[in-house]
């Protein structure tokens, strides 16, 4: 189904054991001390000197914690994953097949909910969490309220007859780009991107109150030095582009950024502060020539 294909690139790891919580918290960016049945986060593991590795969402089940991680990154995680655990007493399951993912269109959730004839009661904050034994979790995406619901659910489930109320593709990318919400694959590069400059902060992934984690040393004096030189923003464009990584020029060839995601008119760009306030204009070289890049 068309509107259920962007979803299936996520992917799924449960943690079980007395230690898993413990274990977590030490590595990731975010506290796991508040996760509950309600309440679900986004977090990021970084290298120690706190580049981005993963970003994933964070949720607890009635047996343990459930990792939505993208597909492509799920491999090297299990592994990164393992190489961390020692002596922790967790288990750490892939659970290949086992749930699959569609965003819920906020504005039809109500509707949704009938069908289903049980309350989705969340969508009023950030991470609300609702679990159903028979359909799964519903989580508001920990992001940004506007990106809706996350619904993870058996994968077995035949869930057709739901889909006029889910959000596709072209949605979903439109509001993620909109929100300037980096994607795990398309803007994010690991062992080089840095979670202040790609809106990690704002996005609620980063925990300034906890305890140790990997990378926290240089996460903490880049935000208290404002040490950050470039910021993640949404762009508009003289035209459509196809996804790719385009170098952003200035009038006078000074390299200003970096283009990743785009959708139709709009873009995600990484950008040198020091010329956001300038007069320049700015532009990509693409396979359609040179296309005008404008600031929001």
């Amino acid at each position: 189904m068309k509107n259920l294909d962007q979803f299936r690139q996520n992917s799924f790891i449960e943690i079980k054991g007395i230690d898993s919580v413990e274990f977590l918290n030490s590595l990731i960016t975010n506290d796991c001390h508040i996760l509950n049945e309600t309440t679900s986060i986004y977090t990021c593991l970084l290298s120690p000197q706190g580049k981005y590795l993963h970003d994933f969402i964070l949720i607890k089940t009635p047996t343990g914690l459930l990792i939505d991680i993208t597909t492509k990154q799920k491999d090297i995680f299990l592994k990164r994953l393992n190489l961390y655990k020692l002596r922790s007493k967790v288990d750490i399951i892939d659970t290949e097949n086992t749930w699959s993912l569609a965003y819920i269109d906020p504005l039809q959730a109500s509707y949704l909910s009938k069908l289903l004839e049980f309350p989705l009661n969340i969508g009023i904050k950030v991470g609300q969490t609702l679990y159903h034994h028979h359909y799964g979790f519903f989580v508001t995406d920990p992001r940004h309220i506007d990106l809706g619901i996350r619904w993870i659910y058996p994968a077995s489930m035949l869930v057709d007859k739901f889909s006029p109320f889910f959000l596709n593709q072209d949605q979903y990318e439109m509001k993620r780009i909109s929100l300037a919400i980096p994607s795990s694959d398309r803007d994010l590069i690991p062992d080089k991107s840095l979670p202040l400059e790609n809106n990690f902060d704002e996005l609620g992934a980063i925990n300034w109150k906890k305890g140790c984690y990997i990378g926290q040393e240089v996460t903490a004096r880049m935000k208290y030095k404002n040490a950050a030189r470039k910021k993640l923003y949404t762009v508009r464009l003289e035209t459509r582009l196809t996804n790719g990584a385009y170098k952003i020029l200035t009038s006078a060839h000074h390299e200003a950024g970096e283009l990743f995601s785009t959708h139709q008119n709009i873009g995600l760009a990484l950008l040198r502060l020091e010329f956001l306030n300038t007069k320049e204009q700015f532009f990509v070289e693409s396979e359609l020539g040179r296309v005008l890049v404008f600031i929001h």
